[in-house]
């Protein structure tokens, strides 16, 4: 039985003593009995279903006698539990994640890996904050092809907890089908492994966003950490992917190590606000300063035949210049961008759809290539121009891309 030793507040506010919109405040306190409060906006509807959340919740951790004290703005079922669990991991003298092994105790072995992972559509991928459930309870909605839920920079240091156990739950509740669910940790050498702790306890997302990567070691240490709890968490198949996030030049020198470093790896991607301030400079239009670094990563990716993610596009009223920085970023060979708004994703899907002129050609190379093998021919062409491996490869993905996009 988790005992309440200690008397702690928790939840983000809009205004002194109210929560954020689709949010709560959770106040715990030692008690001799069980006694439970809740004020909330949609009480006189869901006073049933509230209490008994909150009575399942409590008994689901082995919480003691307490008192808890709720002050609820219509917050769905996974922010609830969330804000309850992070105030009775506080409060109590016993961490509900506690580790009941160490990790040299398991031994490490050959990972099996999801293969289409690393093929799949990346062109947008939507930062969410950690923190704040009214933006992710939508999220799944807006289209985007992976949504990232950031443990990292847009988390205060106070609010690290509560987010991991927030995303954990999102992660679990939200209906999100078709959409690759990434989680940006924080880097292991600060909280990367309690976040590790948290939102693996059930494996119900996709890959993991590694950020401030410099070397090799760091994806080795991820890498090494990702398998000590898929096994601790009895996952059926070890298959977390990992996204590199390269943000400042020693990462920049290092990128082809940091590509070829696990099996995991499915892309790199850059991360151009931290790396402007690394080499002291600042984010212009032209994007001359980030060329070199666009191009180092897009090289290692491909080398390492994983995909090339460009970094996001900080200024959200200024859709032309997206649109131009997008154009810019898939002429060099990115795979995909990084978006902090949803208004984006139209824009960054538009660049990447492809022409009609580009859905015939690659349709009348599949058709020249299936033709050739009925012959037995080992030549294949179209008119004068021969048609090799890479040439199928890209007609393959416009393909999967001009479907998708129901073209």
């Amino acid at each position: 039985m988790r005992k309440i030793i200690k008397e702690i507040s928790i939840g983000r506010q809009s205004i002194k003593d109210k929560p954020e919109k689709s949010d709560l405040l959770v106040h715990v306190k030692p008690s001799d009995k069980m006694n439970i409060e809740i004020k909330s906006s949609v009480l006189r509807l869901f006073k049933t279903t509230l209490y008994k959340l909150v009575e399942d919740t409590l008994k689901e951790y082995q919480v003691g006698p307490c008192t808890i004290i709720i002050n609820d703005d219509g917050a769905l079922d996974f922010a609830i539990k969330a804000r309850i669990r992070t105030a009775v991991n506080l409060a109590s003298e016993q961490d509900i994640f506690k580790e009941n092994i160490k990790e040299g105790e398991i031994l490490k072995e050959e990972t099996k890996y999801i293969k289409s992972l690393k093929n799949r559509l990346r062109r947008s991928r939507l930062y969410l904050p950690g923190n704040n459930p009214y933006l992710m309870q939508n999220s799944y909605l807006f289209g985007a092809d992976s949504l990232i839920f950031d443990l990292e920079d847009s988390v205060a240091i106070s609010e690290k907890m509560s987010a991991r156990f927030l995303v954990n739950e999102a992660l679990k509740f939200l209906p999100i089908e078709n959409t690759e669910k990434m989680v940006r940790i924080n880097p292991l050498t600060i909280f990367g492994r309690e976040d590790l702790k948290v939102i693996m306890k059930n494996p119900s997302f996709d890959t993991i966003l590694l950020p401030k990567c410099e070397s090799a070691d760091d994806v080795r240490r991820a890498d090494e950490t990702i398998t000590f709890y898929e096994k601790l968490y009895n996952y059926t198949n070890l298959s977390i992917a990992l996204i590199p996030l390269i943000e400042t030049a020693k990462g920049i020198i290092n990128a082809n190590d940091i590509a070829y470093a696990s099996l995991r790896n499915v892309a790199l991607s850059f991360g151009a606000e931290d790396f402007t301030a690394d080499i002291g400079t600042s984010r212009t239009s032209e994007a001359l300063e980030l060329l070199a670094a666009r191009q180092a990563i897009i090289l290692a990716s491909k080398a390492n035949c994983i995909q090339a993610l460009d970094s996001v596009f900080s200024n959200i009223s200024d859709m032309h210049g997206l649109k131009d920085d997008t154009i810019k970023s898939k002429s060099l060979g990115f795979d995909g961008r990084g978006l902090i708004h949803p208004e984006q994703i139209h824009v960054v899907h538009e660049v990447y759809k492809p022409k009609k002129d580009e859905i015939e050609y690659a349709k009348n190379v599949i058709k020249a290539i299936d033709a050739a093998k009925q012959k037995g021919d080992g030549v294949v062409s179209i008119g004068r121009k021969m048609i090799d491996a890479p040439v199928e490869k890209r007609a393959r993905n416009i393909l999967k891309l001009a479907k998708k996009m129901g073209l």
